[in-house]
């Protein structure tokens, strides 16, 4: 059955490709976002946000008969401010116009907007598309801004389940928005999210808007259609008043499958509205549009035309100086990113992060202010653990109470190697709740601190080892992994202190000895000398060279050998390469070392290069009478059974992972 349901799996995968494969989805987005101000676009009303219902509703909110709009001065500035952030050409002069449409939290029947002179068009939006898990890597993106708009909002319907009612909430009712109308210029959902979170972080920076979609302040529609490639566009679907931003992401991926589904199976796209169910994850239908609504636009009678001074700095009461509003925008997310990329050498993907949680680059910003310290350790520091953190206790890092001073002590003692990265997530564990907590006063009140000395290093590995004679000897014998074993008993709880890094060194030393690696060194050269008197040929003719792969296995020597061996690496690799007939004696002898060690230390890379060399790929020749020798291994001889490497010795083959043998006649 298994082999089947696999089966299935793979044909279910390749139809799923070729069918994304002749289509391509088209998306637009447009965006409502309420504007920061103290008082509502047309009247004197609060304009805020979880008040009590119908708190905050002016005489003119609720379109009582002989009241007029008075346009908000401070409005019209965060929208000329938000234009120009998005690089739009800001309007000398814009108009204001009635949408007229019937609902029950619209009062006045109809809604103040722009829609035949925008406030500013033809404007472009920049921004980096980046999902950990779905992209390898960021990439580019571009989205033509048709245009911006100011607009009163709405009030708010409360539909009532048990009581079967539906009640209006007035206080959202005359809001001031700008609403931003981008091109069906997107490929997927994952762009559109990109694009919101893009244009989150802009108003945010700006302070034009507070960016909080949960709030409602911040709302998109997206459109979505899909066509084959090379034709033009087809029937589209809107999905209405998305409130997150991954979100928009599952909204226009699910919708986009649907489309793709419906077609395929002989169906066709009805032009409707739809609305995104974030419980089931799926779009559902809220009403057709196969009957274009006709919502007679008309000139707002009761405002003027709205002027504004595109060249000169002369700021008056009713016209605004736009080169004033322009001087008041400050850095922008896309010039951070730069910034942390180009002055800080982090990657990308770390840079478009730390931007994306704005309270987090303050803290890296100032954290790095001491040139002493890393950025690239202190930001993921920051991104891997002290989020990590605030995740685990649901807390928004925007929420985050831990001053800067507590961070910048626990980093440095990190990165001074008096702690170890496990301690440091236990430091922020503890000081999340309590964030006057000194990390130093609870690093050594716990005792945190590592143990760097080497003696005192040695002496517990030594009590170790002898605690556990079964371990060291199978260790010694090429069982390996036993040695996680070891470190975890130095380090287990009831030590009372932590073990610096440099504890799998020394326990390598301790298990092994300079003794055995004496015995192994011999070894290695006794096996060179003895076959190039055997087969009498120049072993540095038949020597291939070496792959890529495995000098990448040779590489992993460094973090197993002594600095010693380390500083010997390249000699090895030197003499593999298609010049090793250059390489002197003493390089050799070097490499020799080098290759004794890896033997002790890494059996798969000395398997490796073992297997890679000619001299098994030499004639079988007849062994002289007189060097028929007897050889024993020194280890299990169950490790040699069923080995497919093994490697020649006269009289005796004996398994790579094998690396010393006795003779015994």
């Amino acid at each position: 059955m298994r082999p089947r349901l696999c089966k299935y799996f793979k044909i279910h995968k390749r139809y799923s490709s070729n069918v994304a494969k002749k289509w391509q989805s088209v998306v637009g987005l447009e965006i409502h976002a309420q504007l920061n101000t103290e008082s509502k676009l047309f009247s004197g009303a609060q304009n805020t946000f979880g008040g009590l219902v119908n708190n905050c509703v002016s005489l003119f909110d609720a379109a009582i008969p002989g009241t007029l709009p008075v346009l908000n001065r401070k409005c019209v500035e965060l929208g000329v401010l938000a234009a120009l952030a998005l690089s739009c050409k800001v309007n000398e002069i814009s108009s204001f116009d009635r949408k007229h449409y019937f609902y029950a939290d619209l009062p006045a029947g109809y809604q103040i907007t722009q829609q035949r002179a925008p406030l500013a068009n033809d404007g472009v939006i920049h921004f980096q598309v980046y999902t950990p898990g779905v992209h390898k890597k960021p990439y580019n993106k571009t989205s033509i801004i048709k245009q911006i708009q100011l607009e009163q909002d709405s009030g708010k319907s409360l539909h009532d389940a048990e009581l079967k009612q539906s009640l209006v909430d007035l206080n959202r009712a005359g809001a001031p928005l700008i609403e931003i109308v981008l091109e069906p210029d997107l490929e997927d959902g994952e762009e559109a999210a990109a694009l919101v979170k893009e244009l989150v972080l802009i108003v945010q920076r700006l302070g034009v808007c507070s960016g909080r979609m949960e709030e409602g302040a911040l709302r998109v529609d997206a459109n979505v259609s899909i066509r084959r490639k090379g034709e033009p566009l087809s029937t589209r679907t809107e999905i209405k008043n998305i409130g997150s931003i991954r979100g928009v992401a599952n909204a226009v991926r699910h919708e986009i499958d649907r489309q793709q589904t419906v077609l395929e199976n002989g169906g066709k796209i009805v032009n409707e509205t739809r609305m995104w169910d974030a419980t089931a994850k799926v779009t559902v239908p809220m009403r057709d549009k196969e009957v274009v609504q006709d919502y007679r636009y008309m000139p707002e009678p009761n405002l003027p035309p709205l002027r504004l001074n595109l060249t000169t700095r002369e700021d008056t009461q009713d016209v605004i100086s736009v080169p004033l509003v322009k001087d008041k925008i400050p850095e922008l997310p896309a010039e951070s990113r730069t910034k942390l990329v180009h002055d800080f050498e982090l990657r990308p993907e770390i840079a478009i992060q730390l931007v994306n949680e704005s309270t987090l680059l303050g803290f890296f910003n100032e954290l790095t202010a001491d040139k002493q310290r890393n950025p690239t350790k202190v930001a993921n520091i920051l991104l891997n653990d002290l989020l990590t953190v605030l995740n685990k206790h649901k807390i928004d890092a925007s929420n985050c109470t831990i001053p800067v001073k507590q961070l910048s002590e626990l980093i440095d003692l990190l990165l001074q190697k008096k702690i170890n990265l496990n301690v440091c997530r236990s430091v922020l564990e503890e000081i999340i709740n309590s964030p006057d907590i000194s990390p130093l006063s609870l690093v050594m009140q716990k005792g945190w601190l590592l143990l760097t000395d080497e003696k005192e290093i040695t002496e517990k590995c030594l009590r170790v080892l002898e605690n556990n004679p079964a371990l060291v000897k199978q260790y010694k014998r090429g069982k390996i992994k036993v040695l996680k074993t070891l470190l975890g008993e130095i380090t287990a709880p009831g030590i009372d202190r932590t073990i610096s890094d440099g504890v799998t060194s020394v326990g390598y030393n301790l298990v092994y000895g300079d003794e055995d690696f004496a015995v192994i060194n011999e070894v290695v050269k006794d096996e060179e000398k003895m076959n190039a008197l055997k087969s009498k040929i120049n072993l540095n003719e038949h020597l291939p060279p070496l792959p890529a792969q495995d000098v990448k296995c040779l590489m992993s020597v460094d973090k197993y050998c002594t600095k010693s061996m380390r500083d010997m690496k390249s000699v090895l690799i030197e003499a593999l390469k298609d010049d090793c007939a250059k390489c002197s004696k003493e390089q050799k002898e070097s490499a020799g070392k080098v290759v004794a060690s890896m033997m002790a230390h890494d059996p798969a890379a000395w398997k490796m290069f073992l297997t890679r060399s000619s001299l098994q790929m030499l004639p079988e020749r007849k062994k002289p009478k007189d060097e028929n020798h007897r050889y024993k291994i020194i280890g299990d001889p169950e490790e040699i059974v069923n080995s497919r490497n093994r490697y020649t010795k006269p009289g005796v083959k004996v398994r790579v992972k094998r690396y010393v043998v006795e003779r015994v006649d």
